[in-house]
């Protein structure tokens, strides 16, 4: 057994892109997860407790590997990099941290990643990897632009799935739209390409009824946020607005998705059985896999194990097809639909 070293052991987490997780689910063999959940509290406690947590997770993978009889300069060198971030730890995480972190070890790679939210600690040693709770970062709701908008004043805001705050107009952007919204739609332009998030509107019916007239962004959310900026509306009250107007919106590619389950549903192209999607996804017939949105809080966790949510996922993304984060009327909480 061969066990490839990544270069970069001390490198700070990243965020998971489409690209990684379709790489992970590419791999197979012997492959580690560890999730280290968030300890956001200062004064040097983060460090020692996400040692102690860390090292004991370690401990027990070493000790389940030893007991399927893997040999152990092959054990030691496919847990070695993990080892080496417990060592450097200390180093690197002096008050604790917000986020939760992945670490993800196989015989040929290792990658980890930052959580912005929260997981319970946790590690997996099988043939693929615990990539459930990468998944939110695939969510075209997780990151959102929101444009107030009022005769007097505009403003631009950011926002995730736990905060929200005003940002810098674009170069450009007029402070007010006294001449009309061209102006403000012709400066958000390289904004949005750089960040092609959905764009919520927020204001009068009649101020945004005026941007849509010049608006040709393609994922400005159809709902508005209905409200005057010039109320003394919080960041904080905006962002909670547009997050649920967001949570029943759905990007061009889920709607397309969404169609094409309509069209299966009457042919019988369509499963809700666990075990039975796990089988045709590993045999390359789904196309479509469709899980409950945890980015609103909803998910299978209880109704189907969690190792056959997770080899639904991998196997469909390693054979091409998609997943999508949204909740069908489904018992199961899981869709799949087949290419034939």
């Amino acid at each position: 057994m061969t066990v490839g070293f990544h270069p970069s052991l001390t490198s700070s987490p990243t965020v998971c892109t489409w690209d990684d997780l379709k790489a992970l689910c590419a791999e197979d063999g012997v492959c580690t997860s560890i999730f280290l959940g968030a300890y956001p509290y200062a004064g040097g406690q983060g460090v020692r407790s996400d040692r102690v947590r860390l090292r004991t997770m370690l401990g027990e993978v070493d000790r389940y590997l030893h007991a399927g009889h893997m040999r152990d300069p092959d054990r030691m060198a496919l847990l070695d990099p993990l080892w080496h971030v417990l060592a450097h730890l200390d180093q690197e995480r002096d008050f604790g941290h917000p986020d939760a972190i992945a670490w993800l070890r196989s015989t040929h790679s290792f990658l980890q990643f930052r959580l912005p939210w929260q997981v319970e600690d946790s590690w997996s040693v099988e043939g693929r990897f615990q990539v459930r709770p990468l998944l939110r970062f695939l969510s075209p709701r997780r990151r959102f632009h929101v444009l107030a908008l009022a005769r007097h004043h505009v403003r631009m805001l950011e926002g995730n799935e736990s905060a929200c705050g005003t940002v810098a107009a674009p170069a450009g952007m007029p402070a007010s739209p006294e001449h009309g919204y061209e102006a403000v739609e012709r400066a958000l332009q390289p904004l949005l390409r750089v960040k092609p998030w959905p764009l919520v509107l927020a204001g009068t019916g009649e101020d945004v009824a005026l941007y849509r007239s010049v608006n040709g962004y393609m994922n400005t959310v159809a709902e508005p946020v209905m409200m005057s900026p010039d109320g003394d509306w919080s960041d904080r009250e905006l962002g909670r607005s547009a997050r649920d107007v967001l949570s029943r919106w759905r990007s061009a590619e889920e709607r397309q998705a969404l169609a094409v389950f309509g069209e299966a549903s009457e042919t019988g192209r369509v499963s809700t059985v666990a075990e039975e999607v796990v089988q045709s996804a590993s045999a390359g017939r789904v196309l479509h896999l469709f899980l409950e949105d945890e980015w609103n809080g909803t998910h299978t966790a209880g109704r189907i194990p969690e190792d056959l949510v997770n080899a639904a996922v991998v196997e469909t993304i390693r054979h091409g097809g998609n997943v999508w984060q949204m909740a069908l009327d489904a018992p199961a909480g899981l869709v799949a639909v087949y290419r034939w």
